[in-house]
Order: structure tokens, then C-alpha cells, then sequence
């Protein structure tokens, strides 16, 4: 008997142990991030000798389905998804009119897609957010006569029939997400994500369709963030279309002043709450940091259009590095599913530590050309590689701006990154793109 109890006792002093461990690497996230997806109606006759997809076009629902077999493969475990907005096709967008047709492909489209993330990830949650393309109208966010029905399709298929989403059905995000499509969650004790609907914002857009739910998302946005800083909270914001130079058009800012203001007021403002900006769009993947500089502007530096951003980051960078600056914002833009702009197909694994720092990221791309060669989701496995891990290939200890900025002043020495030399089809930026000024 007395043996018997010396065994129990040690049964539970190593569950103590055991359970003192798993407590100490509780909240640590795995995140796949996926983005501009651009899913196409099946069509196997289009598809026949490429069912992959081709460079130039966009996702057929098989390249998809091939991204998210390779997740499951090289990650045992996923915590969250984020999907960084443009899930439907270049052509599911009406152009001047209504068109029903053109509705139904939207919506069909959308309904796949999101059903294909649901069988793939039924225990992860999935946070969706709004691309220029997901919109009634391209670029341009719903009227206030479409707005009620627009919204409830998306929170019905985005949050209610997604089983771990049903957490995020709360009076406060059906609000928020039926007044614009943004909302929130906490998703650990001291991590929260923050789904911001950046359409609202956008240079080639129209601001006079909505401007009112398009403050109240930065007012609630700023609430959120206060929420992060009196809890000791920090906050991943999702982003389709950052305030960044436009893709496309590199002489202005996306973001129409007014709303661009007021969002770098509130970032600045609560800096130490943010883990990291995750931004999608641009179909590149990219590492950018910003910062407030402290010193008056030079002469002949080149300013954008508004007054408080100036064009330095390509052709100054060394200046950035040395100068006196107040980092506040590190901006990771995702590289897309869509070969659409002659890209590889990729996707992203980012791992979080306990208190929401971005610990690394993981890119993983496709060989669309070798690709051809497969006949099944199986055989295509093969041809996704893991282009880089930011601990590994860059030696960076974490995500946060100073690692970034460490980065930057790595690349800028004579030092070979022949790993970062990469085909035309798989490029990399690695830059400091907006600097926001601060007098002295």
C-alpha cells in the first residue's frame, strides 16, 4: 500500500512538472497567412495541362487547395488563419452597374473558398478581412443601401459557419462588422487581433460613400488600442491595403489624408502595443519598418504629397540607420496566393511568442513552371519550397522594428545573402519605405 502511494506521489509531482511546462509555453501562436488569394470559378477545360494556374492569371480552386495541403504538411499544428483580403477573382467585381450575374460568381467564389478553409481547418480559428477586390464594386466600399445585406453574407460565411469563429459572434462584432466589416478578438490573455477593413481609406476609392462608418472604424480602432495599453495587451493589426505608397502608382500614399492622419496619430500613440502590422496587396512579400525622425528635413529630400511623409527609405537608407529615430511600427506585407502579377504562388507561417511578439516568419513558395507537371494535390506538394525563415537565412532573433532596423544595416554591408537571390518570380523587399517627420 505504502509503495503504492509513493508511486502516486510521484505520478503527481511529475504531472506538476508537466503541467508547469505547458503552462509556461501556453499562448505561444502559430499563424498561416494567406492573402490575395483571388480564387476563379473550377473550369477543367481552362484548367486541363495547368491545373495549378498560370503567371498573369489567378488561383484555380486546385492551387488553393494545394497551398493549404502544404500548411498542414510543414506545420503539425495551426493556431490561427489570417487571410489578408482578395478571396474572389479579377472578374467578380461589377464595373458600373448592377449586375446579378456578376453578384452570384462573387458569392459563389466566396462560399468555396470559405468552405475549403473550413473542412482544412476545422479546430483554427480564421479571421477574414475585406481586399479591393471582395467589394460590390471594385475599390469601392458598399452604399449605404447595400450595405446591410452586403455585410450579413460575409458575417454569416466568415463568422457563423465556421465553428471555432463562433467566439467572435458578439454583439460588439456584429456591430462593428455590419457597419463596416471590422472587428476584433482576443486571442490569448495578451495577444488581440484586430481586423481593420482598409477599403474605407483608399486613395482610389471614393471617400463620399460612407465617411461616417469609415471614422467610426478609427474611433472604435482607437478604443481598441487604449483597451491593449491599459491590459498590457499587445495587438496584431490586419491590413489589406496599408497607408504605404500605392501598388502600382508610387506617388502617393493608399490612404486619403484625413483617415491617414488620424491612423498614424493613434499607431504613434500606442507604439509599444503593437506586435506587428501583417498587410497583403502588394503580392510581394516584404519587411518594412517606420519611424518618427527627430531632425529637421534635409535639402532636395523628395516629400509625398502630404507633408508628413517623405520618400526615403530606397536611396537613404544608411541615413535612416544612423540618424535619431523613434521606431514605431513594423509593417509585414504577405506575399500572395495569385501568380496574377507574375509571382510565384506563396504563403506564410509566423510564429508568436507568449506576450504576442512576432518571433519569426517562414515564407514557402511554388515553382508554378515545374508545377505543370503534377496531376494530383499530391504530386504538387513537391514542387513548394521553403524559400526562408527569418531566424535562420536572416539571423534575426524576432520580428519587432529594432530587428528589422538591425536587418537593414546587415544588408547594407558588404555581405553575401546569396540565399535572398532569388528569380524574378520570387522576389523579396527588404526596405525602410516611410519615414513620418517630426520636427525638433
Amino acid at each position: 500500500y505504502m509503495g503504492y502511494i509513493r508511486i502516486m506521489r510521484k505520478m503527481i509531482h511529475l504531472f506538476g512538472i508537466l503541467a508547469l511546462l505547458v503552462g509556461l509555453n501556453a499562448h505561444k501562436l502559430t499563424a498561416a497567412i494567406i492573402t490575395d488569394v483571388h480564387q476563379m470559378i473550377e473550369d477543367p477545360l481552362r484548367d486541363a495541362g495547368h491545373m495549378f494556374g498560370v503567371f498573369r492569371d489567378d488561383s484555380p480552386p486546385a492551387l488553393v487547395k494545394s497551398a493549404i495541403a502544404k500548411i498542414k504538411e510543414a506545420v503539425p499544428y495551426i493556431d490561427i488563419v489570417l487571410m489578408l483580403g482578395d478571396t474572389v477573382d479579377h472578374y467578380s467585381n461589377l464595373k458600373d452597374k448592377y449586375v446579378r450575374a456578376v453578384v452570384d460568381r462573387r458569392e459563389s467564389i466566396t462560399k468555396s473558398f470559405t468552405h475549403t478553409m473550413t473542412q482544412s481547418f476545422p479546430e483554427a480559428m480564421i479571421f477574414y478581412i475585406f481586399g479591393n477586390n471582395d467589394g460590390l464594386y471594385k475599390n469601392l466600399v458598399p452604399t449605404k443601401a447595400d450595405k446591410t445585406k452586403y455585410y450579413q453574407f460575409y458575417y454569416e460565411n466568415f463568422i457563423l459557419k465556421h465553428a471555432p469563429n463562433n467566439v467572435l459572434d458578439t454583439v460588439e462584432n456584429m456591430q462593428t462588422f455590419l457597419d463596416g466589416g471590422y472587428y476584433y478578438h482576443d486571442v490569448t490573455p495578451y495577444m488581440r487581433v484586430i481586423a481593420m477593413n482598409t477599403l474605407y481609406y483608399y486613395r482610389k476609392g471614393r471617400d463620399d460613400i460612407d465617411p461616417e462608418s469609415a471614422r467610426r472604424q478609427l474611433i472604435w480602432f482607437e478604443k481598441k488600442m487604449e483597451e491593449c495599453d491599459l491590459e498590457g495587451k499587445k495587438a496584431l493589426i490586419l491590413q489589406h491595403i496599408s497607408f504605404e505608397l500605392d501598388y502600382g502608382d508610387k506617388s502617393s500614399p493608399s490612404w486619403n489624408k484625413e483617415y491617414l492622419d488620424k491612423y498614424q496619430e493613434i499607431v504613434k500613440k500606442y507604439k509599444d502595443c503593437i506586435s506587428a502590422v501583417l498587410v497583403g496587396h502588394v503580392h510581394l512579400g516584404s519587411q518594412r519598418i517606420h519611424a518618427i525622425r527627430h531632425i529637421p528635413l534635409e535639402e532636395g529630400v523628395k516629400k509625398y504629397p502630404f507633408d508628413d511623409l517623405i520618400v526615403d527609405g530606397y536611396h537613404k537608407v544608411q541615413n535612416i540607420l544612423e540618424e535619431d529615430y523613434t521606431l514605431y511600427q513594423n509593417l509585414l506585407a504577405m506575399r500572395s496566393l495569385s501568380p496574377y502579377d507574375g509571382t510565384n504562388p506563396g504563403f506564410t507561417v509566423m510564429k508568436f511568442q507568449k506576450r504576442g511578439t512576432p518571433k519569426k516568419m517562414i515564407d514557402y513558395s511554388m515553382d508554378l513552371e515545374k508545377a505543370k507537371l503534377a496531376t494530383s494535390i499530391q504530386e504538387s506538394l513537391a514542387y513548394w519550397t521553403k524559400l526562408y525563415s527569418s531566424d535562420k537565412e536572416l539571423n534575426m532573433s524576432d520580428l519587432s522594428p529594432e530587428e528589422l532596423k538591425t536587418l537593414h544595416g546587415r544588408l547594407l554591408k558588404p555581405v553575401s545573402y546569396t540565399h535572398l537571390t532569388l528569380p524574378t518570380s520570387d522576389l523579396v523587399q527588404i526596405s525602410v519605405v516611410a519615414v513620418s517627420v517630426k520636427k525638433k
